[in-house]
């Protein structure tokens, strides 16, 4: 009898986990297979996108691709004699056509056939070597955030700062955070804003956009694969 009671208890037993280990891997496969068709339909979205702009290859990547050019060989003569008669004038010009080029495509509509990721660096960039152009003087834009949890409840906010001279290099910093018993702070400064046109900071800078636009306008025109989704 006891022997019965035993066997019956371990056919339970070993039921339930086999139960237990098939609804986790139901429920484990069916949130993958959900996991790949959003992938798939963000991928197919994403392509479709692509197709659309690059309808307009023509009357805008090309330009476009034609202006950043013309900046990145006038950046390239002015690095070779910077302290040649006039240099320095004459790629300030380059970056005035540059920006009166984007502005006059921008004029005509062009913004509304960008890729998302491609309009704000335009912006960003444009910004930045208006704000360059005449510096004498690094910028750095510092964010701030604070944090207080209490209770269940939770205030956050997060402040932008600018810092000139020699605090934008003295207070350059990665993002970090430092949080104790509910109250919690972050902070970076990374991003230039402005530059001197001959200082490393404007060489940095003027290098890592001018290859991000140049990789966007590929990815339209050539078909380029699609870059992960950034966590930042």
């Amino acid at each position: 009898m006891e022997a019965t009671i035993i066997t019956a208890a371990i056919a339970a037993g070993a039921a339930l986990v086999g139960g237990t280990i098939a609804a986790i891997s139901s429920t484990w496969n069916t949130r993958h297979k959900i996991k790949e068709l959003e992938v798939s339909a963000s991928q197919k979205l994403r392509e479709n996108y692509l197709q659309n702009a690059r309808e307009y290859t023509k009357g805008i990547y090309v330009p476009l691709t034609l202006a950043t050019s013309k900046l990145c060989d006038a950046f390239s003569t002015f690095q070779r004699n910077p302290s040649e008669s006039g240099a320095t004038e004459v790629f300030k010009q380059a970056i005035d056509e540059f920006r009166n080029e984007v502005q006059l495509l921008r004029s005509r509509g062009a913004e509304a056939f960008l890729t998302n990721e491609l309009e704000d660096r335009l912006r960003s960039f444009g910004e930045f070597l208006g704000a360059s152009r005449d510096s004498a003087s690094l910028s750095r834009k510092a964010e701030i955030g604070f944090r207080i949890g209490f209770g269940g409840l939770s205030w956050a906010e997060t402040s932008d700062v600018t810092l000139t001279g020699r605090s934008a290099v003295w207070w350059r910093s990665p993002r970090m955070s430092l949080s104790l018993l509910g109250v919690g702070v972050t902070y970076e400064a990374i991003v230039v804003q402005s530059a001197p046109v001959d200082s490393v900071e404007f060489l940095t800078r003027f290098v890592a956009d001018t290859g991000e636009i140049r990789y966007l306008i590929k990815e339209v025109t050539l078909g380029g694969k699609p870059r992960e989704q950034s966590t930042k």
